[in-house]
């Protein structure tokens, strides 16, 4: 007779094989990881919060613009005398214009047309008129407000130049 060599084969362990507890953390730790790497990824590829590409960069937070004001509240204001300019603030030539009346001694406001609110009184004529329902400019204009009444404007580039060179 032969005898046979009892062979003690090795089992090799599976997932399957392990306690349930083991099986839990297993799970748990692989769910956070892709978790992290999701977060890492759109940190850096799709939004950009997470790459530091200027470390000089100081955030100040959000700033008022106490200037802007919508076309509703033109006449509400606490001054007695007042510029309010009336134009679109992605016009190239906003900044120039805002430079110019913002030169002068009076207080200096500006309505953004671009805004939804403040588009109703954008037309094709001027209806300069003291009721903020009627009003009706074109696109840019400056208005001067004495005591609550419009007692000057002008309109266009030119005019607004001349306007506030008087």
């Amino acid at each position: 007779m032969i005898k046979l060599k009892n062979k003690k084969h090795k089992k090799l362990k599976t997932f399957e094989d392990q306690p349930n507890y083991t099986k839990l953390v297993i799970i748990i730790i692989t769910v956070l990881a892709v978790i992290a790497g999701l977060y890492l990824y759109t940190g850096f590829f799709i939004t950009g919060e997470l790459r530091n590409n200027d470390e000089t960069e100081e955030h100040f937070g959000s700033l008022i613009n106490y200037s802007e004001i919508l076309v509703g509240s033109i006449f509400t204001r606490t001054e007695d005398a007042y510029h309010v300019l009336i134009m679109d603030a992605d016009d190239r030539n906003f900044n120039m214009i805002y430079g110019l009346a913002s030169m002068s001694e009076m207080p200096l406001y500006n309505v953004d047309t671009t805004k939804t609110f403040n588009q109703a009184v954008i037309a094709d004529e001027n209806n300069i008129t003291n009721d903020v329902n009627t009003l009706r400019v074109t696109n840019p204009t400056i208005l001067l407000i004495q005591d609550g009444r419009i007692t000057g404007h002008a309109s266009g580039l030119e005019g607004i130049r001349n306007f506030l060179s008087d």
